[in-house]
């Protein structure tokens, strides 16, 4: 529970998107494709746990939330396990990742070690990011730019403009989830003194963010089509419009807490469809 199986794909499909434009330029190597998979999951879930010990002891998960029941808040598992757990997790993480850094050099590492501690800073410390309203850049940030792009560079010892322009899909996605996530905890957030972006725009504006940004992740794949030299198999994530659609209209229109998280689940379904067509268009 703690884990969140179902929130995964939004750590694994940027590698696998960056993979797949290594892979389209020649440059592939499985080993390092796996390890830079583990990292990546494993920065995820350590951001998940952190999240439920901070947020059990800062007020913000209670009875009285509308979502999945939450490990720490309810009892399930103790404070102190949770954090000793968080911590021998980064050690392994970094450990792991030091092998990818003799691969990729200082820019690794150091992307490496900020992503660890923003996976802590999210919600832990006194000035936590997702309490600060600042969640979604680094969501857009290390869910999009730094994943995509560094699995990209471990692969190729390279970068380019459709590397950038792909892996803003990710990133918008991404954001979409932790916008879905935080418009259904507004009232018991704004309670806690947590104040996302949600809390700040209000649950109206929030949607028509969140409506803008589903359109902003089909502009980056018409840009993908024109910098391709007008290549119609990258615009095979645009089948994906409906689906965008209908979590867009699920969203204005829930009101509970079961229909909240049908509208995260299918964003993270919609995370899993997109990367696999992008990848797809790459791959093809």
């Amino acid at each position: 529970m703690a884990i969140r199986p179902k929130s995964l794909p939004a750590g694994i499909m940027p590698v696998i998107i960056g993979a797949s434009i290594a892979y389209k330029s020649g440059k592939f190597n499985l080993p390092i494709l796996l390890l830079i998979l583990f990292c990546s999951i494993s920065i995820q879930i350590i951001t998940n746990f952190v999240n439920d010990l901070y947020d059990a002891k800062k007020g913000a998960d209670t009875k009285d939330r509308l979502g999945p029941q939450r490990t720490v808040a309810s009892g399930l598992i103790k404070e102190r396990t949770m954090f000793v757990v968080c911590i021998v997790l980064t050690i392994i993480t970094f450990l792991c990742g030091l092998y990818l850094v003799s691969l990729g050099g200082r820019s690794i590492l150091i992307i490496g070690i900020v992503s660890l501690i923003f996976a802590w800073l999210y919600t832990a410390g006194p000035l936590p990011i997702g309490y600060l309203g600042l969640g979604d850049l680094f969501v857009f940030i290390f869910f999009g730019l730094v994943a995509t792009g560094g699995t990209y560079f471990l692969l190729t010892g390279e970068y380019s403009l459709t590397v950038f322009i792909a892996s803003t899909i990710p990133g918008f996605i991404s954001v979409n989830i932790l916008q879905a996530n935080n418009i259904r905890d507004i009232d018991t957030d704004k309670l806690a003194k947590k104040y996302t972006l949600a809390v700040r725009l209000g649950r109206n504006n929030s949607i028509l963010l969140f409506i803008l940004i589903f359109v902003s992740i089909y502009i980056s794949d018409i840009l993908l089509f024109i910098t391709s030299g007008y290549q119609y198999k990258m615009l095979l994530m645009m089948v994906s419009i409906p689906y965008a659609y209908q979590i867009s209209k699920n969203l204005r229109l829930a009101d509970t807490g079961k229909s909240y998280i049908n509208v995260l689940e299918k964003c993270f379904y919609f995370i899993f469809i997109c990367g696999l067509l992008l990848s797809i268009s790459f791959l093809i």
